[in-house]
């Protein structure tokens, strides 16, 4: 009986110590998720999921709200919320991160970029621990206060998230009349 109470409450600890270490990943991803940033996201009121999972497929707006709620967060769940930033950053892509914090205010630029910093020395991905500027050059131009100047083919694919193309690309997709067409 003693030996059947000492394994239960055994596995309780050792499964609380689990829960407890806030340490979740996103639906489907790499990316980590705090489980104490998630808390303080419900108690904003703020969808964290659902912008994060948005982000991830490029949506420019949830990029922004995702690196919005930077605000809301200090300590260690500042820090944490970085580290899901920074890993978020190679699945929104260069381009639109770097297109959302630009529309940013610069406080936020100024935290984003000690934020980051930090966050690379805690994220688990070997690769995102790499000088920015290497693989991220118009995140870190941004983060530097130098201009936002993605390339012309690419501003299109800044100005309109990859989730919002693709929903439009549906919508065309059954006419084939275009709008030219009709006014004529």
């Amino acid at each position: 009986m003693i030996m059947k109470n000492w394994f239960l409450a055994t596995l309780f600890f050792g499964l609380s110590l689990s829960i407890l270490s806030g340490q979740n990943k996103a639906a489907n991803t790499d990316i980590f998720v705090s489980q104490s940033v998630l808390s303080t996201a419900q108690w904003a009121g703020f969808k964290y999921r659902e912008q994060l999972d948005l982000a991830r497929q490029g949506d420019m707006r949830a990029v922004e709200e995702i690196l919005n709620f930077n605000g809301t967060v200090d300590g260690r769940e500042g820090l944490d919320h970085a580290v899901t930033c920074l890993e978020l950053l190679p699945y929104a892509s260069d381009l639109v991160f770097a297109g959302a914090l630009n529309k940013g205010k610069p406080a936020l630029r100024k935290l984003m970029l000690e934020r980051l910093t930090l966050a690379q020395g805690r994220t688990k991905t070997e690769s995102l621990r790499k000088p920015l500027a290497e693989w991220a050059p118009l995140t870190w131009a941004v983060l530097n206060g130098q201009p936002f100047e993605p390339s012309d083919t690419s501003t299109d694919e800044c100005m309109m998230s990859r989730p919002r193309q693709q929903k439009e690309q549906e919508k065309a997709a059954p006419a084939d009349i275009t709008p030219k067409e009709i006014k004529q």
